[in-house]
């Protein structure tokens, strides 16, 4: 699967990385590749049925914003509150979705 960078900056270059968008010599299990593209589709789903955050009548769609800072590893620190909004709804939708928790116990 080759070698995980030091300290990649995004999950796009994981992705590269792991000849996932690259061509090359590297052979992914067939049910593996099925799974990830269950869990997309599903983590797509999600992201496509958050309306606005309540209180955010605007803002970019949350789909969008979790790509941005989730893959891109864009900054959101500079965005207004609309889409920061949107962006944590995307966001505790994933938490939902992945089962995490939040009551501090650090269990996935």
């Amino acid at each position: 699967m080759g070698l995980p960078t030091d300290q990649p900056r995004s999950m796009m270059a994981l992705l590269i990385n792991e000849g996932i968008f690259a061509s090359g010599d590297v052979v992914h299990d067939a049910d593996l590749i099925e799974k990830v593209r269950r869990q997309a589709a599903s983590v797509q789903l999600m992201l496509r049925s958050c309306g606005c955050a309540p209180g955010c009548d605007a803002g970019r769609a949350a789909i969008d914003l979790v790509h941005r800072v989730v893959v891109a590893d864009e900054d959101a620190s500079g965005w207004p509150a609309a889409d920061i909004g949107n962006l944590v709804q995307g966001l505790e939708a994933l938490r939902k979705l992945f089962h995490i928790r939040t009551d501090g116990s650090g269990s996935v």
